[in-house]
């Protein structure tokens, strides 16, 4: 089957980062077959054809890092630090039934999808890690379309510092979260597919040196990426220091950690040498602004990172240390917020640079499928209404998309060549019936009906 989107301003973000004005782009069972301009690409009357006059047409947004089911919480907290908020947040969501998480994929996707991404890491929660919940997310992301890494979480400390949550007040097998692992991997990890089976250590302070090696093994042997938190707050850094001896970061390259299959959320507290590490293994890291300013955690060294050519993809954090899955407002902050830390007020990231983050670089991240329009890759396609006050008058396309789009809706998605958004309606899924269900699914979460 083909797609072909045409008659938009084209944004490749490939590596010459070309502007085709009245382009098109051809998908062919899910690859981008062309890219160029409309009048050499022809439409078949077989062919699904998508106008995309008057819109941005480009790459998908690939969301970097968030929590599916943390959509429980939002808005259940004000401003508190991280591990306050971690005992209002996590009791009532912390083991939820399959159905709950199922709606709990559903509403961060209809938001995601609506707003420009195509593709996600979910660094997903329950405590124990169980396989029909991991089975439950899978499913949910396969129903709206969505390419989706699923981070299983782990961990195996007994209630880490500053933390008390009735959870992890006994220590977890290392063994059983090995093979509970294994089992998805057979399962689910099907990358050609959209979906992927990540490890995700909760954080390496939260787990025993034991757990992290085996994550480290169970990486090399089924060739998976790992993903976890690392320095989100200061007291993290501080707690590093303490229990290690040195940074979180360098511990980890003890370990044998950091390469090109981790990726790191937050690295709030990171120092020079251990920016140099990240560059030098090519470890990747993942910036959350908007969470790291509403817990007030700090602010993230992305200029130095950038200056070292660290890889750095862009993530909202969870829906309840965000509130939105809107990664145009995390494109926003993460490209005001530097000026803000350096003594050089207008350093880089440029806008730019910010935009090609939340595409090519996350793309990267999640292993250089996509993130681009560009033949061979997935057709993972948006287009994005030009006619819209954002974007008038039109001066920069991607100035105008960092700094003024971030209420911007998609009028298309297009995932593998499936058509998930038309017209700015998200197609796979009943958005206005997952609404509903999810009042109702609230009720039960925090009247303590759930067993």
């Amino acid at each position: 089957m083909a797609v072909v989107i045409s008659n938009g301003l084209v944004a490749t973000f490939d590596e010459a980062m070309r502007l085709i004005e009245n382009g098109s782009v051809k998908i062919v069972d899910g690859m981008i077959a062309a890219v160029g301009p409309a009048s050499n690409i022809r439409a078949s009357p077989t062919d699904t054809l998508i106008d995309a006059g008057g819109c941005l047409v480009m790459p998908g947004f690939t969301n970097g890092h968030c929590h599916s089911i943390e959509v429980w919480g939002k808005g259940r907290t004000d401003r508190m630090p991280l591990e306050a908020w971690l005992e209002a947040i996590f009791p009532a969501i912390d083991r939820l039934p399959a159905e709950f998480i199922r709606v709990a994929v559903l509403l961060i996707a209809a938001e995601m999808l609506k707003t420009g991404v195509t593709s996600v890491v979910d660094h997903f929660r329950q405590t124990p890690a169980r396989l029909d919940a991991v089975e439950a997310a899978v499913g949910a992301y396969r129903e709206c379309g969505m390419n989706a890494s699923i981070a299983i979480m782990l961990r195996d400390r007994v209630i880490p510092k500053g933390i008390d949550l009735p959870t992890l007040r006994h220590q977890f097998s290392v063994h059983a979260q090995a093979e509970l692992c294994k089992e998805a991997i057979r399962m689910w990890h099907a990358p050609a597919d959209g979906s992927s089976i990540v490890l995700g250590p909760s954080a390496p302070h939260r787990c025993t040196d034991d757990l992290l090696e085996v994550v480290g093994d169970l990486s090399q042997q089924f060739g998976v990426n790992i993903h976890t938190h690392v320095d989100e707050n200061l007291s993290q850094r501080l707690e590093a220091n303490e229990h290690y001896g040195c940074s979180t970061v360098r511990h980890l390259s003890e370990l044998g950690l950091l390469g090109p299959r981790l990726s790191l959320a937050h690295v709030t507290w990171v120092d020079a040498p251990d920016m140099d590490l990240l560059a030098q293994t090519g470890t990747w890291v993942v910036h959350n602004p908007v969470s790291n300013a509403r817990l007030g955690s700090g602010i993230a060294p992305i200029t130095g990172l950038h200056r070292r050519k660290v890889g750095v993809a862009l993530g909202t954090d969870g829906a309840a240390s965000n509130d939105s899955q809107n990664l145009l407002e995390a494109m926003k902050l993460a490209a005001l917020l530097p000026a803000l830390r350096e003594t050089q007020q207008y350093a880089t990231p440029t806008a730019k640079d910010i935009a090609i983050m939340a595409t090519r670089s996350g793309g990267r991240l999640l292993g250089g499928r996509h993130g681009a329009l560009a033949v061979g890759l997935r057709g993972d396609v948006i287009a994005i209404p030009l006619e819209d006050a954002p974007f008038r008058p039109l001066n920069d396309v991607y100035r105008q998309l960092v700094y003024a789009g971030a209420r911007s809706k998609v009028k298309h998605a297009v995932i593998a060549g499936r058509h998930v958004v038309d017209d700015g309606r998200v197609t796979t899924f009943d958005e206005q019936r997952v609404y509903r269900e999810a009042e109702n699914l609230k009720q039960r979460i925090y009247h303590a009906q759930i067993p």
